[in-house]
């Protein structure tokens, strides 16, 4: 029995209308990934440290519509493959297309991390001398960006997009556990 200003208060007993505790999961969407890069890399932004931020939803088995996206990518994948297999007679056409083919693929999964994790995402670097348009198109040409650090940003952030899936399985089995 708890305590209303001194009077015992009877227990609540859940109904339709007053359910007993409905507390929130962690939602797919609370997480920020950013990084400030280092002071070399400030030739990039207009004034300040040069930063990316991406508020983004978990990965991995946590996110379906992920899921069905890296499986078009796969079957994707598994098609090119036949192509390819067609052409194995003759290695430089083989070779060109395969290597085309990958990374496409790679392409591909990116694209689907984009579309099925990426919120919204901010930056401070300027693109042809003027504020960058925080879209898609500009996300996907950013990522594709042949800037050491850069690249090695956006790689950390896929693997942190698919360890958020991770770690809300690892909790949702110690929350069943409990």
């Amino acid at each position: 029995m708890g305590w209303v200003v001194g009077i015992p208060a009877p227990q609540q007993k859940p109904t339709k209308e007053t359910p007993m505790l409905k507390l929130k999961k962690p939602q797919l969407s609370d997480m920020v990934f950013e990084s400030n890069f280092t002071p070399e890399m400030n030739f990039l932004s207009d004034k300040g440290k040069t930063y990316i931020s991406i508020r983004c939803k978990a990965g991995g088995w946590a996110n379906p519509d992920l899921t069905v996206k890296r499986e078009q990518v796969l079957l994707y994948q598994e098609m090119q493959t036949l192509k390819a297999s067609k052409i194995m007679e003759d290695e430089a056409k083989y070779t060109k297309f395969k290597s085309h083919s990958d990374k496409e693929v790679g392409k591909k999964l990116f694209e689907a991390l984009y579309d099925s994790c990426v919120v919204s995402w901010e930056t401070n670097i300027q693109n042809d001398g003027a504020k960058m348009t925080c879209d898609r198109e500009h996300f996907l040409a950013l990522a594709d960006a042949k800037i050491d650090e850069i690249t090695k940003f956006f790689m950390d952030w896929a693997k942190y997009v698919d360890e958020l899936g991770n770690f809300r399985q690892e909790v949702e089995e110690e929350t069943v556990k409990n």
